[in-house]
């Protein structure tokens, strides 16, 4: 079902009596020449490909059959996971991204406040660490649960605007006119309430709670995958009209991603506390940089770039939080 002009090929489906055939779609920047993972599990997918003029990564493109490659500025990677939605099949489904993906290492120690833990760049040993290498032990704990997804996060402890926020809606509704326009929380929950009134309670409930479910990184058994897709778009495709009529510049512009992002947070809140299925929480490896390294001196002075920021960004969060203009002001003026 799949057809690329991409040199890339993905493998035949399985056996899957008792090799589950496993695909998790790794989101790729088509403006960066990212390290590609190379592991079978793992399928590297250009986000946007449509606007593409080089096809030679190692890549496939999200913009063939059945396909939304064009709204990537809207969407982010959840073009990728459309594509996947429509292109594809398997049995268990995973979404990650070029710089981010769930780590099957039992030694990982998350360092940040989303449970995420960083390194400075794709490099064999970060890979070997991380165990992203690993196709036979990944598959044993995907295969094992119902679903996989990266650690939940205490809102509690992320400092933001305001100070620290309470619930997941306070979360989000500090990074007003930054990521999302507040007003389209209520938005999102009157549109879940009418074409998808039984997510509509978990919704409210995850708004609600302390725990904050994102960064859409994660690995479901196929229906599970096929009921978040059900889920997530034709909610956002009724929102994307009176969303562009708002002319939204900048990050805002992807506010149906950001929305989407949410929608996957309640949904995994929906399959732990109502449906009880069978999960696995990992913690994330955040790839700082993602070309490839040239060598010794080029490692280091990413090293050292890094560190840099890292240092000045803990410094600076009391009088920069997250979710204020000034933050992004000074977050582009570094870059």
């Amino acid at each position: 079902m799949i057809n690329s002009s991409s040199n890339f090929e993905i493998q035949n489906n399985k056996d899957t009596s008792e090799n589950p055939d496993i695909k998790i779609f790794v989101s790729h920047r088509i403006d960066i020449e990212s390290v590609v993972v190379k592991n079978p599990i793992l399928i590297p997918v250009r986000c946007g490909s449509i606007f593409s003029k080089d096809d030679s990564q190692l890549c496939l493109g999200d913009n063939t059959g059945d396909n939304i490659s064009e709204k990537r500025m809207m969407y982010g990677e959840l073009t990728v996971q459309y594509w996947a939605w429509k292109n594809c099949t398997a049995d268990y489904y995973g979404l990650c991204h070029y710089r981010r993906y769930l780590s099957f290492s039992d030694n990982t120690l998350a360092n940040d406040h989303f449970n995420m833990c960083h390194e400075i760049a794709i490099t064999d040993k970060a890979i070997k660490k991380h165990n992203l290498f690993d196709e036979i032990g990944n598959s044993k704990v995907i295969i094992a649960n119902d679903v996989v997804f990266l650690r939940g996060a205490s809102v509690k402890n992320i400092l933001v605007k305001g100070g620290y926020p309470k619930t997941v809606r306070e979360l989000w509704e500090a990074h007003h006119n930054l990521f999302i326009d507040k007003k389209y929380i209520d938005i999102l929950l009157s549109a879940i309430k009418e074409y998808s009134p039984g997510y509509y309670k978990s919704a409210v409930g995850y708004f609600n709670s302390d725990i904050h479910y994102g960064f859409n990184c994660f690995v479901m058994k196929k229906e599970f995958f096929l009921r978040l897709c059900d889920f997530q778009f034709p909610v956002l495709f009724k929102l994307e009209n009176q969303i562009k009529n708002e002319h939204y510049t900048g990050l805002m512009e992807r506010l149906p991603g950001y929305l989407g992002e949410i929608m996957y947070g309640i949904f995994i809140y929906h399959l732990i506390n109502v449906e009880h299925v069978k999960y696995k929480e990992l913690p994330a490896v955040f790839f700082a940089t993602t070309e490839k390294v040239s060598g010794t001196v080029d490692y280091m002075c990413r090293w050292l770039r890094e560190n840099v920021k890292s240092y000045i960004g803990e410094i600076s969060l009391r009088i920069l939080p997250r979710g204020t203009k000034r933050r992004q002001f000074i977050k582009q003026l570094f870059k």
